[in-house]
């Protein structure tokens, strides 16, 4: 399924991430982390480290949680996420 940027569905995917609800985390893993892998590459160079750079920013996504309720661009801030771990 292609990917089309909805960022108010990934705003109430944030929403139940807070929630607790687990079910969102991996929804919005299945509609970002290509996206993510593709990013992690350019920055690693190395496949491995970017898969682990991946997981990484989907940990602290589970572990962020009122900070998520005010997010406007889920895209973006799961991409600066990223470059912010990976420094």
């Amino acid at each position: 399924m292609p990917y089309t940027r909805d960022d108010k569905h990934d705003r109430q995917l944030l929403g139940e991430i807070v929630s607790g609800r687990q079910h969102a985390l991996g929804e919005l893993y299945d509609r970002h982390a290509s996206s993510l892998f593709r990013h992690a590459c350019a920055l690693t160079r190395r496949r491995a480290e970017a898969e682990d750079l991946v997981q990484a920013v989907f940990v602290k996504l589970a572990s962020t949680r009122a900070e998520l309720l005010g997010v406007r661009t889920p895209v973006s801030y799961l991409h600066r996420m990223l470059k912010t771990t990976w420094l």
